[in-house]
């Protein structure tokens, strides 16, 4: 249990982690030298956070949840859909974390 419990702490400071630097991110004006630092931090705190889920949270789920697949697979799907939103955009103006679950799951395996 011990592990589980580290591993949803963790998690739970990426989670707020991420959100203050989109926080911050949003309020940036455009062409401002802070913003690409922001914006590079975001990425690579995704990044990051997005295969710890997918490597140690995702199994976990899928075995000791009663739906876990379903949930592993809205989940995966939420990471594909801010994917695709935060390479089109090539950085968003105004990010908006909570509208997908904030964690796009790239690069892909």
């Amino acid at each position: 249990m011990h592990y589980d419990e580290d591993l949803l702490e963790q998690l739970t400071a990426d989670h707020r982690s991420v959100l203050v630097h989109f926080s911050e991110l949003s309020g940036v004006p455009s062409g401002d030298l802070q913003r690409k630092d922001l914006a590079d931090l975001v990425t690579d705190q995704l990044v990051r956070h997005t295969r710890a889920e997918e490597q140690h949270l995702y199994p976990i789920a899928r075995d000791r949840l009663a739906d876990g697949p379903a949930v592993v697979e809205r989940e995966l799907a939420d990471h594909r859909a801010v994917e695709a939103c935060w390479r089109n955009s090539a950085r968003p103006t105004s990010p908006r974390p909570a509208s997908t679950g904030w964690s796009p799951g790239w690069p892909r395996r």
